[in-house]
């Protein structure tokens, strides 16, 4: 085969050919990585597939330029999930590809410009700085040219292409791994234990008292050598030599002797930097399961017995198992018992968690049943740490693997099943291009694989609990907590009231008392609030200014801390105006809490208590998550104050206050979505109290406690809830009783974007009339809008889009993919498409 199709990670949604030279025959196989020519430099791609023949002209073909890889990066499972992914999502397949692969792992591009010898003078005085600077300094990189000339990278960019067309100046693009292998010194025993015990006899036997001082600091330094053996002896495993030096109290250059004389080797290793090292976790076994809790491993265990079997009788339906358990029912213990089954058959296992911020907690439970076979993938690790982490798993030396959404891509060996713990979390969903969806994705894989996925939740999205319905899962259910806990007594308290007490705090009377009384009991007591920063709002009580984001159409939120406000959505920030910029009036105002606000009232109201705050960006430094969840689980924290990242699977047992301190926040947005949000989001954060031996208690405070979704959320009453809010999506026809897909447009020229989205509409529509199938009731298209998003402007880009509705998501995909390969010409090109299909929100 003489040919490599090649994918790039590139929004153009095709793959490219080229030749295989000769030298790389061997070794270009489906699935390496490659560096191939491509508009004037040399990108990085993956070989999809090898053919024989093109229908490109000779001329037009290219050869790869290097191989990256010895074996595949991408397992022909992986190849396939990935296409699978671009053709459903609508985006290009390298892009697919490269979203499953961290950063880490891949190479990095780095530019040289080097001056032509013989090269011409050219004319313009920023072009003639250029190569004076080459002259003098030898090649230099982009950045380096645009810190020296003072100029904008993207300037530079053009001036160095005008260069090259005069052949003044060259381009060198050099790839080099973005992380690399960590190796340290090692020391190990080199000489049989007998005279190894020998030489420490010898080493530590008595000094002279006459002896000279030299001779003294000699004996000292035998001693310090004698104990460096006997740690090696006790060890029975290779030390570092920092290591080694650093428990016996002397320099690395005390061992130096011990080599010499053949006692010890001192030699190159390569180290695994692991992110859990820093810990002691305690071993831990099986528990005894509940009648339910059996029941559930039962049904998964028939599976795990023949899969291939379960799935051609079936239609793999039955590999796929919705269990759904209250908060503290035993979930994770069920997840444990299925992992050393399919360990035990020699397969592997991928566990997804919606959070960073319960990566660490699960994996300390996880690495306390399974030990070292655990591995971690998440954004939070180092690059070196993730490179080894990804590295273990692709080598087989791990085989559980825990993380959030991207860690369903691990490069696991004989996937034996998946879990997604959670299932319901919209953090599963990706927010940029790919935009995938982990759980469609694990059902995918779980399918290539042809291995059980087990989805768990309180809190069932509802997409999930209608397929459970209609047999599409087999639903596992765990209706009472684990030891026959009570569920906590939720509170519903009508803020309304309070303001007729007048009570104008953030603390409802009910709340307060609680705190006081817990805190005077020495148990724990969580606070959400599920917007962070100090005030949501400033503005000018005189005239009606509002602080808002020049680039967004939203308002800023004030952060106390920084004393800046910030835009949660494009980041920038700036200090607040002390006198209205409108009016030139001192009445500038602070309104709507935040988390920093709830902090700061908690530590007035209760000076004593002992209060931390655990949102975005109070866990923004590394290891900050599991820092505040340690000291929080050492008792060394009373009130814990957070965003929605303490409402999920956290389990500490001497909490029993919740407070909520607004329930309803999101019970307005325009989103067809907001009630099941808000009631999972209240149910679970509800589900952290009273998890052990002492009962809890949840105090939600509302505007709205007559809503449907609050009501539930007070009784535990999942059924309840779904039997009311599937009735209203069944009237509206939103999913699950169909697909939705947005279509955004965006760009800095509002009419223009105007102009687009009517214009992507009407071409829409135009083929949705083409493709209109006799039997129409299967395969209706609807067209929503175009409209304002809700978020209107962000980061200086307006925003308009359109939604697409339909039972048949290929067939959304297909026209929208069309119209991304076809736009029509009135659209302008400076017009951005943002394509999202299953959106988890419209905004």
């Amino acid at each position: 085969m003489r040919y490599a199709n090649v994918a790039f990670p590139l929004s153009v949604n095709q793959v490219f050919t080229y030749s295989v030279p000769p030298r790389l025959d061997a070794v270009l196989q489906p699935g390496v990585r490659v560096l191939a020519p491509f508009r004037r430099t040399k990108q990085e791609g993956v070989i999809v597939e090898r053919i024989d023949e093109t229908d490109l002209a000779p001329n037009l073909i290219k050869n790869v330029s290097a191989c990256l890889d010895e074996t595949p990066m991408f397992s022909s499972e992986m190849l396939s999930l990935t296409k699978w992914m671009a053709d459903y999502y609508v985006c290009s397949w390298g892009l697919s590809l490269f979203c499953a692969v961290p950063a880490a792992v891949r190479t990095k591009k780095q530019e040289h410009v080097r001056l032509l010898p013989e090269a011409g003078l050219p004319t313009g005085k920023v072009l003639k700085k250029i190569v004076a600077l080459l002259e003098a300094e030898g090649d230099l990189s982009m950045n380096q040219l645009a810190r020296r000339t003072g100029l904008s990278l993207q300037n530079v960019r053009t001036k160095i292409n005008a260069l090259v067309e005069k052949r003044i100046v060259t381009l060198d693009v050099m790839h080099k791994p973005k992380a690399t292998t960590q190796v340290t010194t090692v020391a190990t025993l080199a000489a049989p234990i007998d005279a190894i015990e020998t030489e420490i006899a010898q080493l530590k036997g008595n000094t002279d008292k006459n002896a000279s001082l030299s001779s003294n600091r000699q004996h000292a330094a035998d001693v310090k050598r004698a104990e460096a053996l006997q740690r090696l002896l006790e060890e029975e495993a290779p030390l570092t030599t920092a290591d080694l030096a650093k428990q016996v109290g002397a320099s690395v250059s005390i061992l130096r002797p011990l080599e010499r004389r053949g006692f010890i080797h001192i030699t190159q290793a390569q180290t695994v930097r692991n992110p859990m090292s820093s810990e002691a976790i305690a071993p831990t076994q099986p528990f005894s399961l509940n009648p339910a809790q059996s029941a559930a491993l039962a049904e998964i265990r028939k599976t795990l017995a023949s899969p291939a079997a379960v799935s051609t009788a079936n239609d793999n339906s039955s590999l796929a198992f919705l269990l759904h358990g209250v908060t503290g029912s035993g979930k994770t213990e069920v997840y444990m018992q299925a992992i050393a089954e399919v360990l035990e058959k020699g397969k592997s296992v991928i566990v997804l968690v919606p959070e960073i911020s319960l990566t660490p907690q699960t994996a300390s439970r996880f690495v306390g049943r399974f030990g070292e076979r655990v591995a971690l993938l998440h954004s939070r690790l180092s690059a070196g740490e993730r490179y080894d982490q990804w590295h273990r798993i692709q080598k087989g030396e791990a085989d559980i693997v825990i993380g959030p959404r991207s860690a369903i891509f691990a490069p696991v060996q004989k996937l034996g099943i998946l879990i997604i713990d959670e299932e319901h979390s919209d953090s599963y969903k990706s927010e940029t291009a790919p935009r995938y969806h982990a759980r469609e994705v694990a059902q995918k894989r779980s399918e290539l694989a042809n291995c059980p996925i087990i989805l768990g939740s309180a809190t069932p999205s509802l997409e999930s609990f209608h397929r459970a319905q209609n047999g599409s899962y087999q639903l596992l259910s765990l209706p009472d907590r684990i030891f026959n806990r009570k569920m906590p007594d939720v509170h519903i308290v009508d803020m309304r009231s309070e303001l007729k007490k007048g009570n104008r705090t953030i603390f409802s009377d009910l709340l307060r008392d609680s705190m006081e009384t817990k805190l005077g009991r020495q148990e724990q007591i969580i606070l959400f609030l599920n917007r962070r920063g100090h005030s949501t709002y400033v503005f000018c009580r005189n005239c009606g200014y509002v602080e808002r984001c020049d680039n967004c159409s939203i308002s800023l939120t004030y952060h106390r801390k920084t004393q800046q406000l910030i835009c949660h959505h494009c980041g920038s920030q700036r200090s607040t105006h002390q006198v209205c910029p409108q009016c030139s009036s001192e009445a500038i105002r602070f309104f709507g809490a935040g988390t920093e606000a709830v902090e700061q009232e908690v530590r007035k109201a209760f000076p004593k208590a002992r209060v931390m705050r655990f949102d975005a960006d109070s866990t923004a430094r590394k290891n900050a998550h599991q820092q505040i969840l340690n000291a929080f689980k050492q008792q060394k924290i009373d009130i814990l104050i957070g965003t929605q990242m303490v409402s999920k699977g956290l389990d500490f047992p001497n909490v029993t206050l919740v407070g909520v301190i607004a329930a309803d926040t999101a019970l307005n947005l325009p989103d067809f979505r907001a009630s099941e949000q808000t009631f999972s989001l209240l149910t679970q954060v509800a589900g952290r109290s009273g998890r052990a031996d002492l009962e809890g208690q949840v105090i939600l405070q509302t505007y709205m406690p007559e809503h449907y979704c609050i009501a539930a959320a007070q009784h535990h009453d999942y059924i309840g809830f779904y039997a009311q809010e599937i009735e209203a999506r069944g009237a509206l026809r939103y999913p699950p009783f169909s697909h939705v897909a947005m279509l955004l447009l965006r760009g800095s020229d509002e009419k223009a974007v105007i102009e687009g989205a009517y214009a992507a509409r009407d071409q829409l529509e135009i083929w949705q009339t083409d493709q209109a199938a006799p039997d129409a009731d299967a395969t209706t298209l609807e067209i929503l809008g175009p409209a304002p998003a809700p978020l209107a402007k962000i980061e200086g880009k307006f925003r308009w889009h359109l939604l697409l509705r339909s039972a048949n998501p290929e067939k959304m995909g297909q026209l929208l993919k069309r119209l991304t390969d076809e736009p029509p010409s009135t659209i302008a090109k400076a017009i951005e498409f943002v394509i999202d299909i299953d959106p988890t929100n419209i905004r």
